[in-house]
């Protein structure tokens, strides 16, 4: 099941100020390389995962944090959080880390630049520019953009800013929509609810086979317990954030991820993980004092 190893392209970024038509393009060769047709993308879990792509859902419980990707060589880890029943959200969050696997792998993160480059990429993904352009309108009509929403499985907030970056509504047009969604708490809840996020299957399915319920006599059967329980619940209580965090707190659930993911997929995690002083940790090591900076 994890054997096809990394399908996902891996095409780097020129600059951190590269043109917008340069993100555009990589997201047109990713969609040409994975044969996709025309269209709303029908689900952004079972596509990367048909590429090798681990998926899952975590409980985040971060208003910074919506999801977070790790660029493993074998088998890339794309985590969204669970605590935000919002498909569309979903979506673009979903894209965006795609968006780094292409573009970034392990070279660049944490800035600013490099988040909006995966914006970008997700709205070019979702929304390649040659097919909705001419669907987006030039002047503020809610009727059509919730129709929009609903065929392209995007929020109203994405679709503005498209039909802003592809010059169909002026700064004037598109700051007044903006506005409306907030004076009417549209950015906080918006109308027309597309449904339940898609849910990951790949990991889970994993762990119901031969194989897979082999892991606990490798790992702890907590940290494969702990997993289970945050990729089907919100038992499990997860808060990453690019600050330090303290791994030796009593429920130090970062660790336990950290622990999961590097000797589950027998990836190192140094690529996204600066630990003080050990340069070369490793599960089995003894953190004592010691602190971890995730970046993210």
């Amino acid at each position: 099941m994890f054997g096809h190893g990394f399908a996902v392209p891996k095409i780097p970024v020129t600059a951190l100020d590269a043109p917008i038509e340069d993100i555009e393009a990589i997201a047109h060769r990713v969609r040409s390389s994975w044969d996709l047709a025309r269209g709303p993308i029908d689900d952004v879990v079972q596509l990367p995962e048909s590429y090798g792509v681990v998926v899952t859902r975590l409980p985040l419980d971060s208003a910074d944090v919506d999801a977070f990707s790790l660029p493993f060589p074998d088998h890339p880890v794309v985590v969204l959080g669970s605590d935000k029943a919002d498909r569309a959200r979903s979506f673009f969050d979903g894209t965006h880390e795609l968006g780094h696997l292409v573009m970034h792998g392990e070279q660049i993160w944490g800035m600013k630049e490099v988040e909006t480059q995966a914006h970008q990429f997700a709205a070019a993904f979702l929304m390649p520019a040659n097919e909705i352009r001419d669907q987006l309108p030039t002047t503020v009509d809610w009727p059509w953009l919730f129709a929009l929403k609903q065929r392209w499985q995007v929020s109203l907030a994405a679709l503005l800013m498209r039909a802003r970056t592809l010059g169909r509504m002026n700064e004037r047009t598109y700051l007044t929509a903006v506005k409306t969604l907030s004076a009417r708490g549209w950015r906080r809840r918006e109308p027309v609810p597309l449904g339940a996020p898609e849910q990951p299957d790949l990991l889970m399915g994993f762990l119901s086979t031969a194989e897979g319920r082999q892991a606990p006599s490798y790992l702890p059967g907590s940290v494969v317990d702990s997993i289970v329980i945050a990729s089907t619940s919100r038992m499990l209580r997860i808060v990453f954030s690019p600050e330090s965090v303290d791994v030796n707190a009593p429920s130090s659930a970062q660790r336990t991820c950290l622990l999961f993911w590097q000797s589950f997929f027998g990836a190192a995690l140094e690529p996204r993980l600066r630990l003080a002083g050990r340069a070369n940790w490793r599960p089995e090591a003894p953190l004592k004092d010691s602190r971890i900076t995730l970046k993210f």
